[in-house]
């Protein structure tokens, strides 16, 4: 398979995305609600981060994603 520098980076932003998602999990699990809603948060973020990539979109470097 050739490399493909968009699905690479579209990978690298939803394996960031899954790694903060199960964090939440466990976190919430134990009873750390506060933390988990954070990582719940930033798995969101980066999730539409891999989707503005894979479609070749301008990623914003700031938290506000209503751009």
């Amino acid at each position: 398979m050739p490399h493909d520098p968009v699905l690479n980076e579209t990978a690298r932003w939803l394996r960031y995305a899954r790694e903060d998602y199960t964090t939440a999990v466990l976190l919430r699990r134990e009873g750390v609600s506060r933390n988990a809603c954070l990582l719940a948060q930033q798995c969101a973020e980066k999730a539409i981060k891999a989707v503005l990539v894979f479609l070749n979109q301008h990623v914003p470097k700031s938290h506000d994603l209503d751009c």
